[in-house]
């Protein structure tokens, strides 16, 4: 089967008659699917890419945002330490000052 092409110019013929226009026409439809295809492909592995460095930074910051909780909470508790044991030194000082004030 054939496409019958009409050329109103004086430079080609009145009549073309073409007779493997529909198996161009698949071809260049498999090539557009596959340049489809290819792209979407293509697509797909940059969107990849791009969701997997993301989780990488995400996960950093939140290693780095636990890591200094852990710390301050470290420097927290030394300063609970430290303060209860000042407290105790400064009741034992309080005490031994009213032992002196009686007498």
């Amino acid at each position: 089967m054939g496409i019958l092409y009409f050329f109103p110019s004086n430079s080609f013929p009145d009549v073309v008659f073409l007779e493997n226009e529909i198996p161009v026409c698949k071809r260049t439809e498999e090539l557009e699917k596959h340049h489809s295809e290819q792209l979407l492909q293509s697509g797909l592995k940059m969107q990849k890419q791009t969701f997997e460095t993301i989780s990488e930074e995400i996960h950093d910051d939140v290693g780095q945002l636990l890591s200094l909780a852990k710390l301050q909470l470290t420097v927290l508790e030394q300063n609970e330490i430290f303060y209860k044991s000042l407290i105790t030194e400064i009741e034992g000082y309080v005490g031994s000052l009213r032992i002196y004030l009686i007498l």
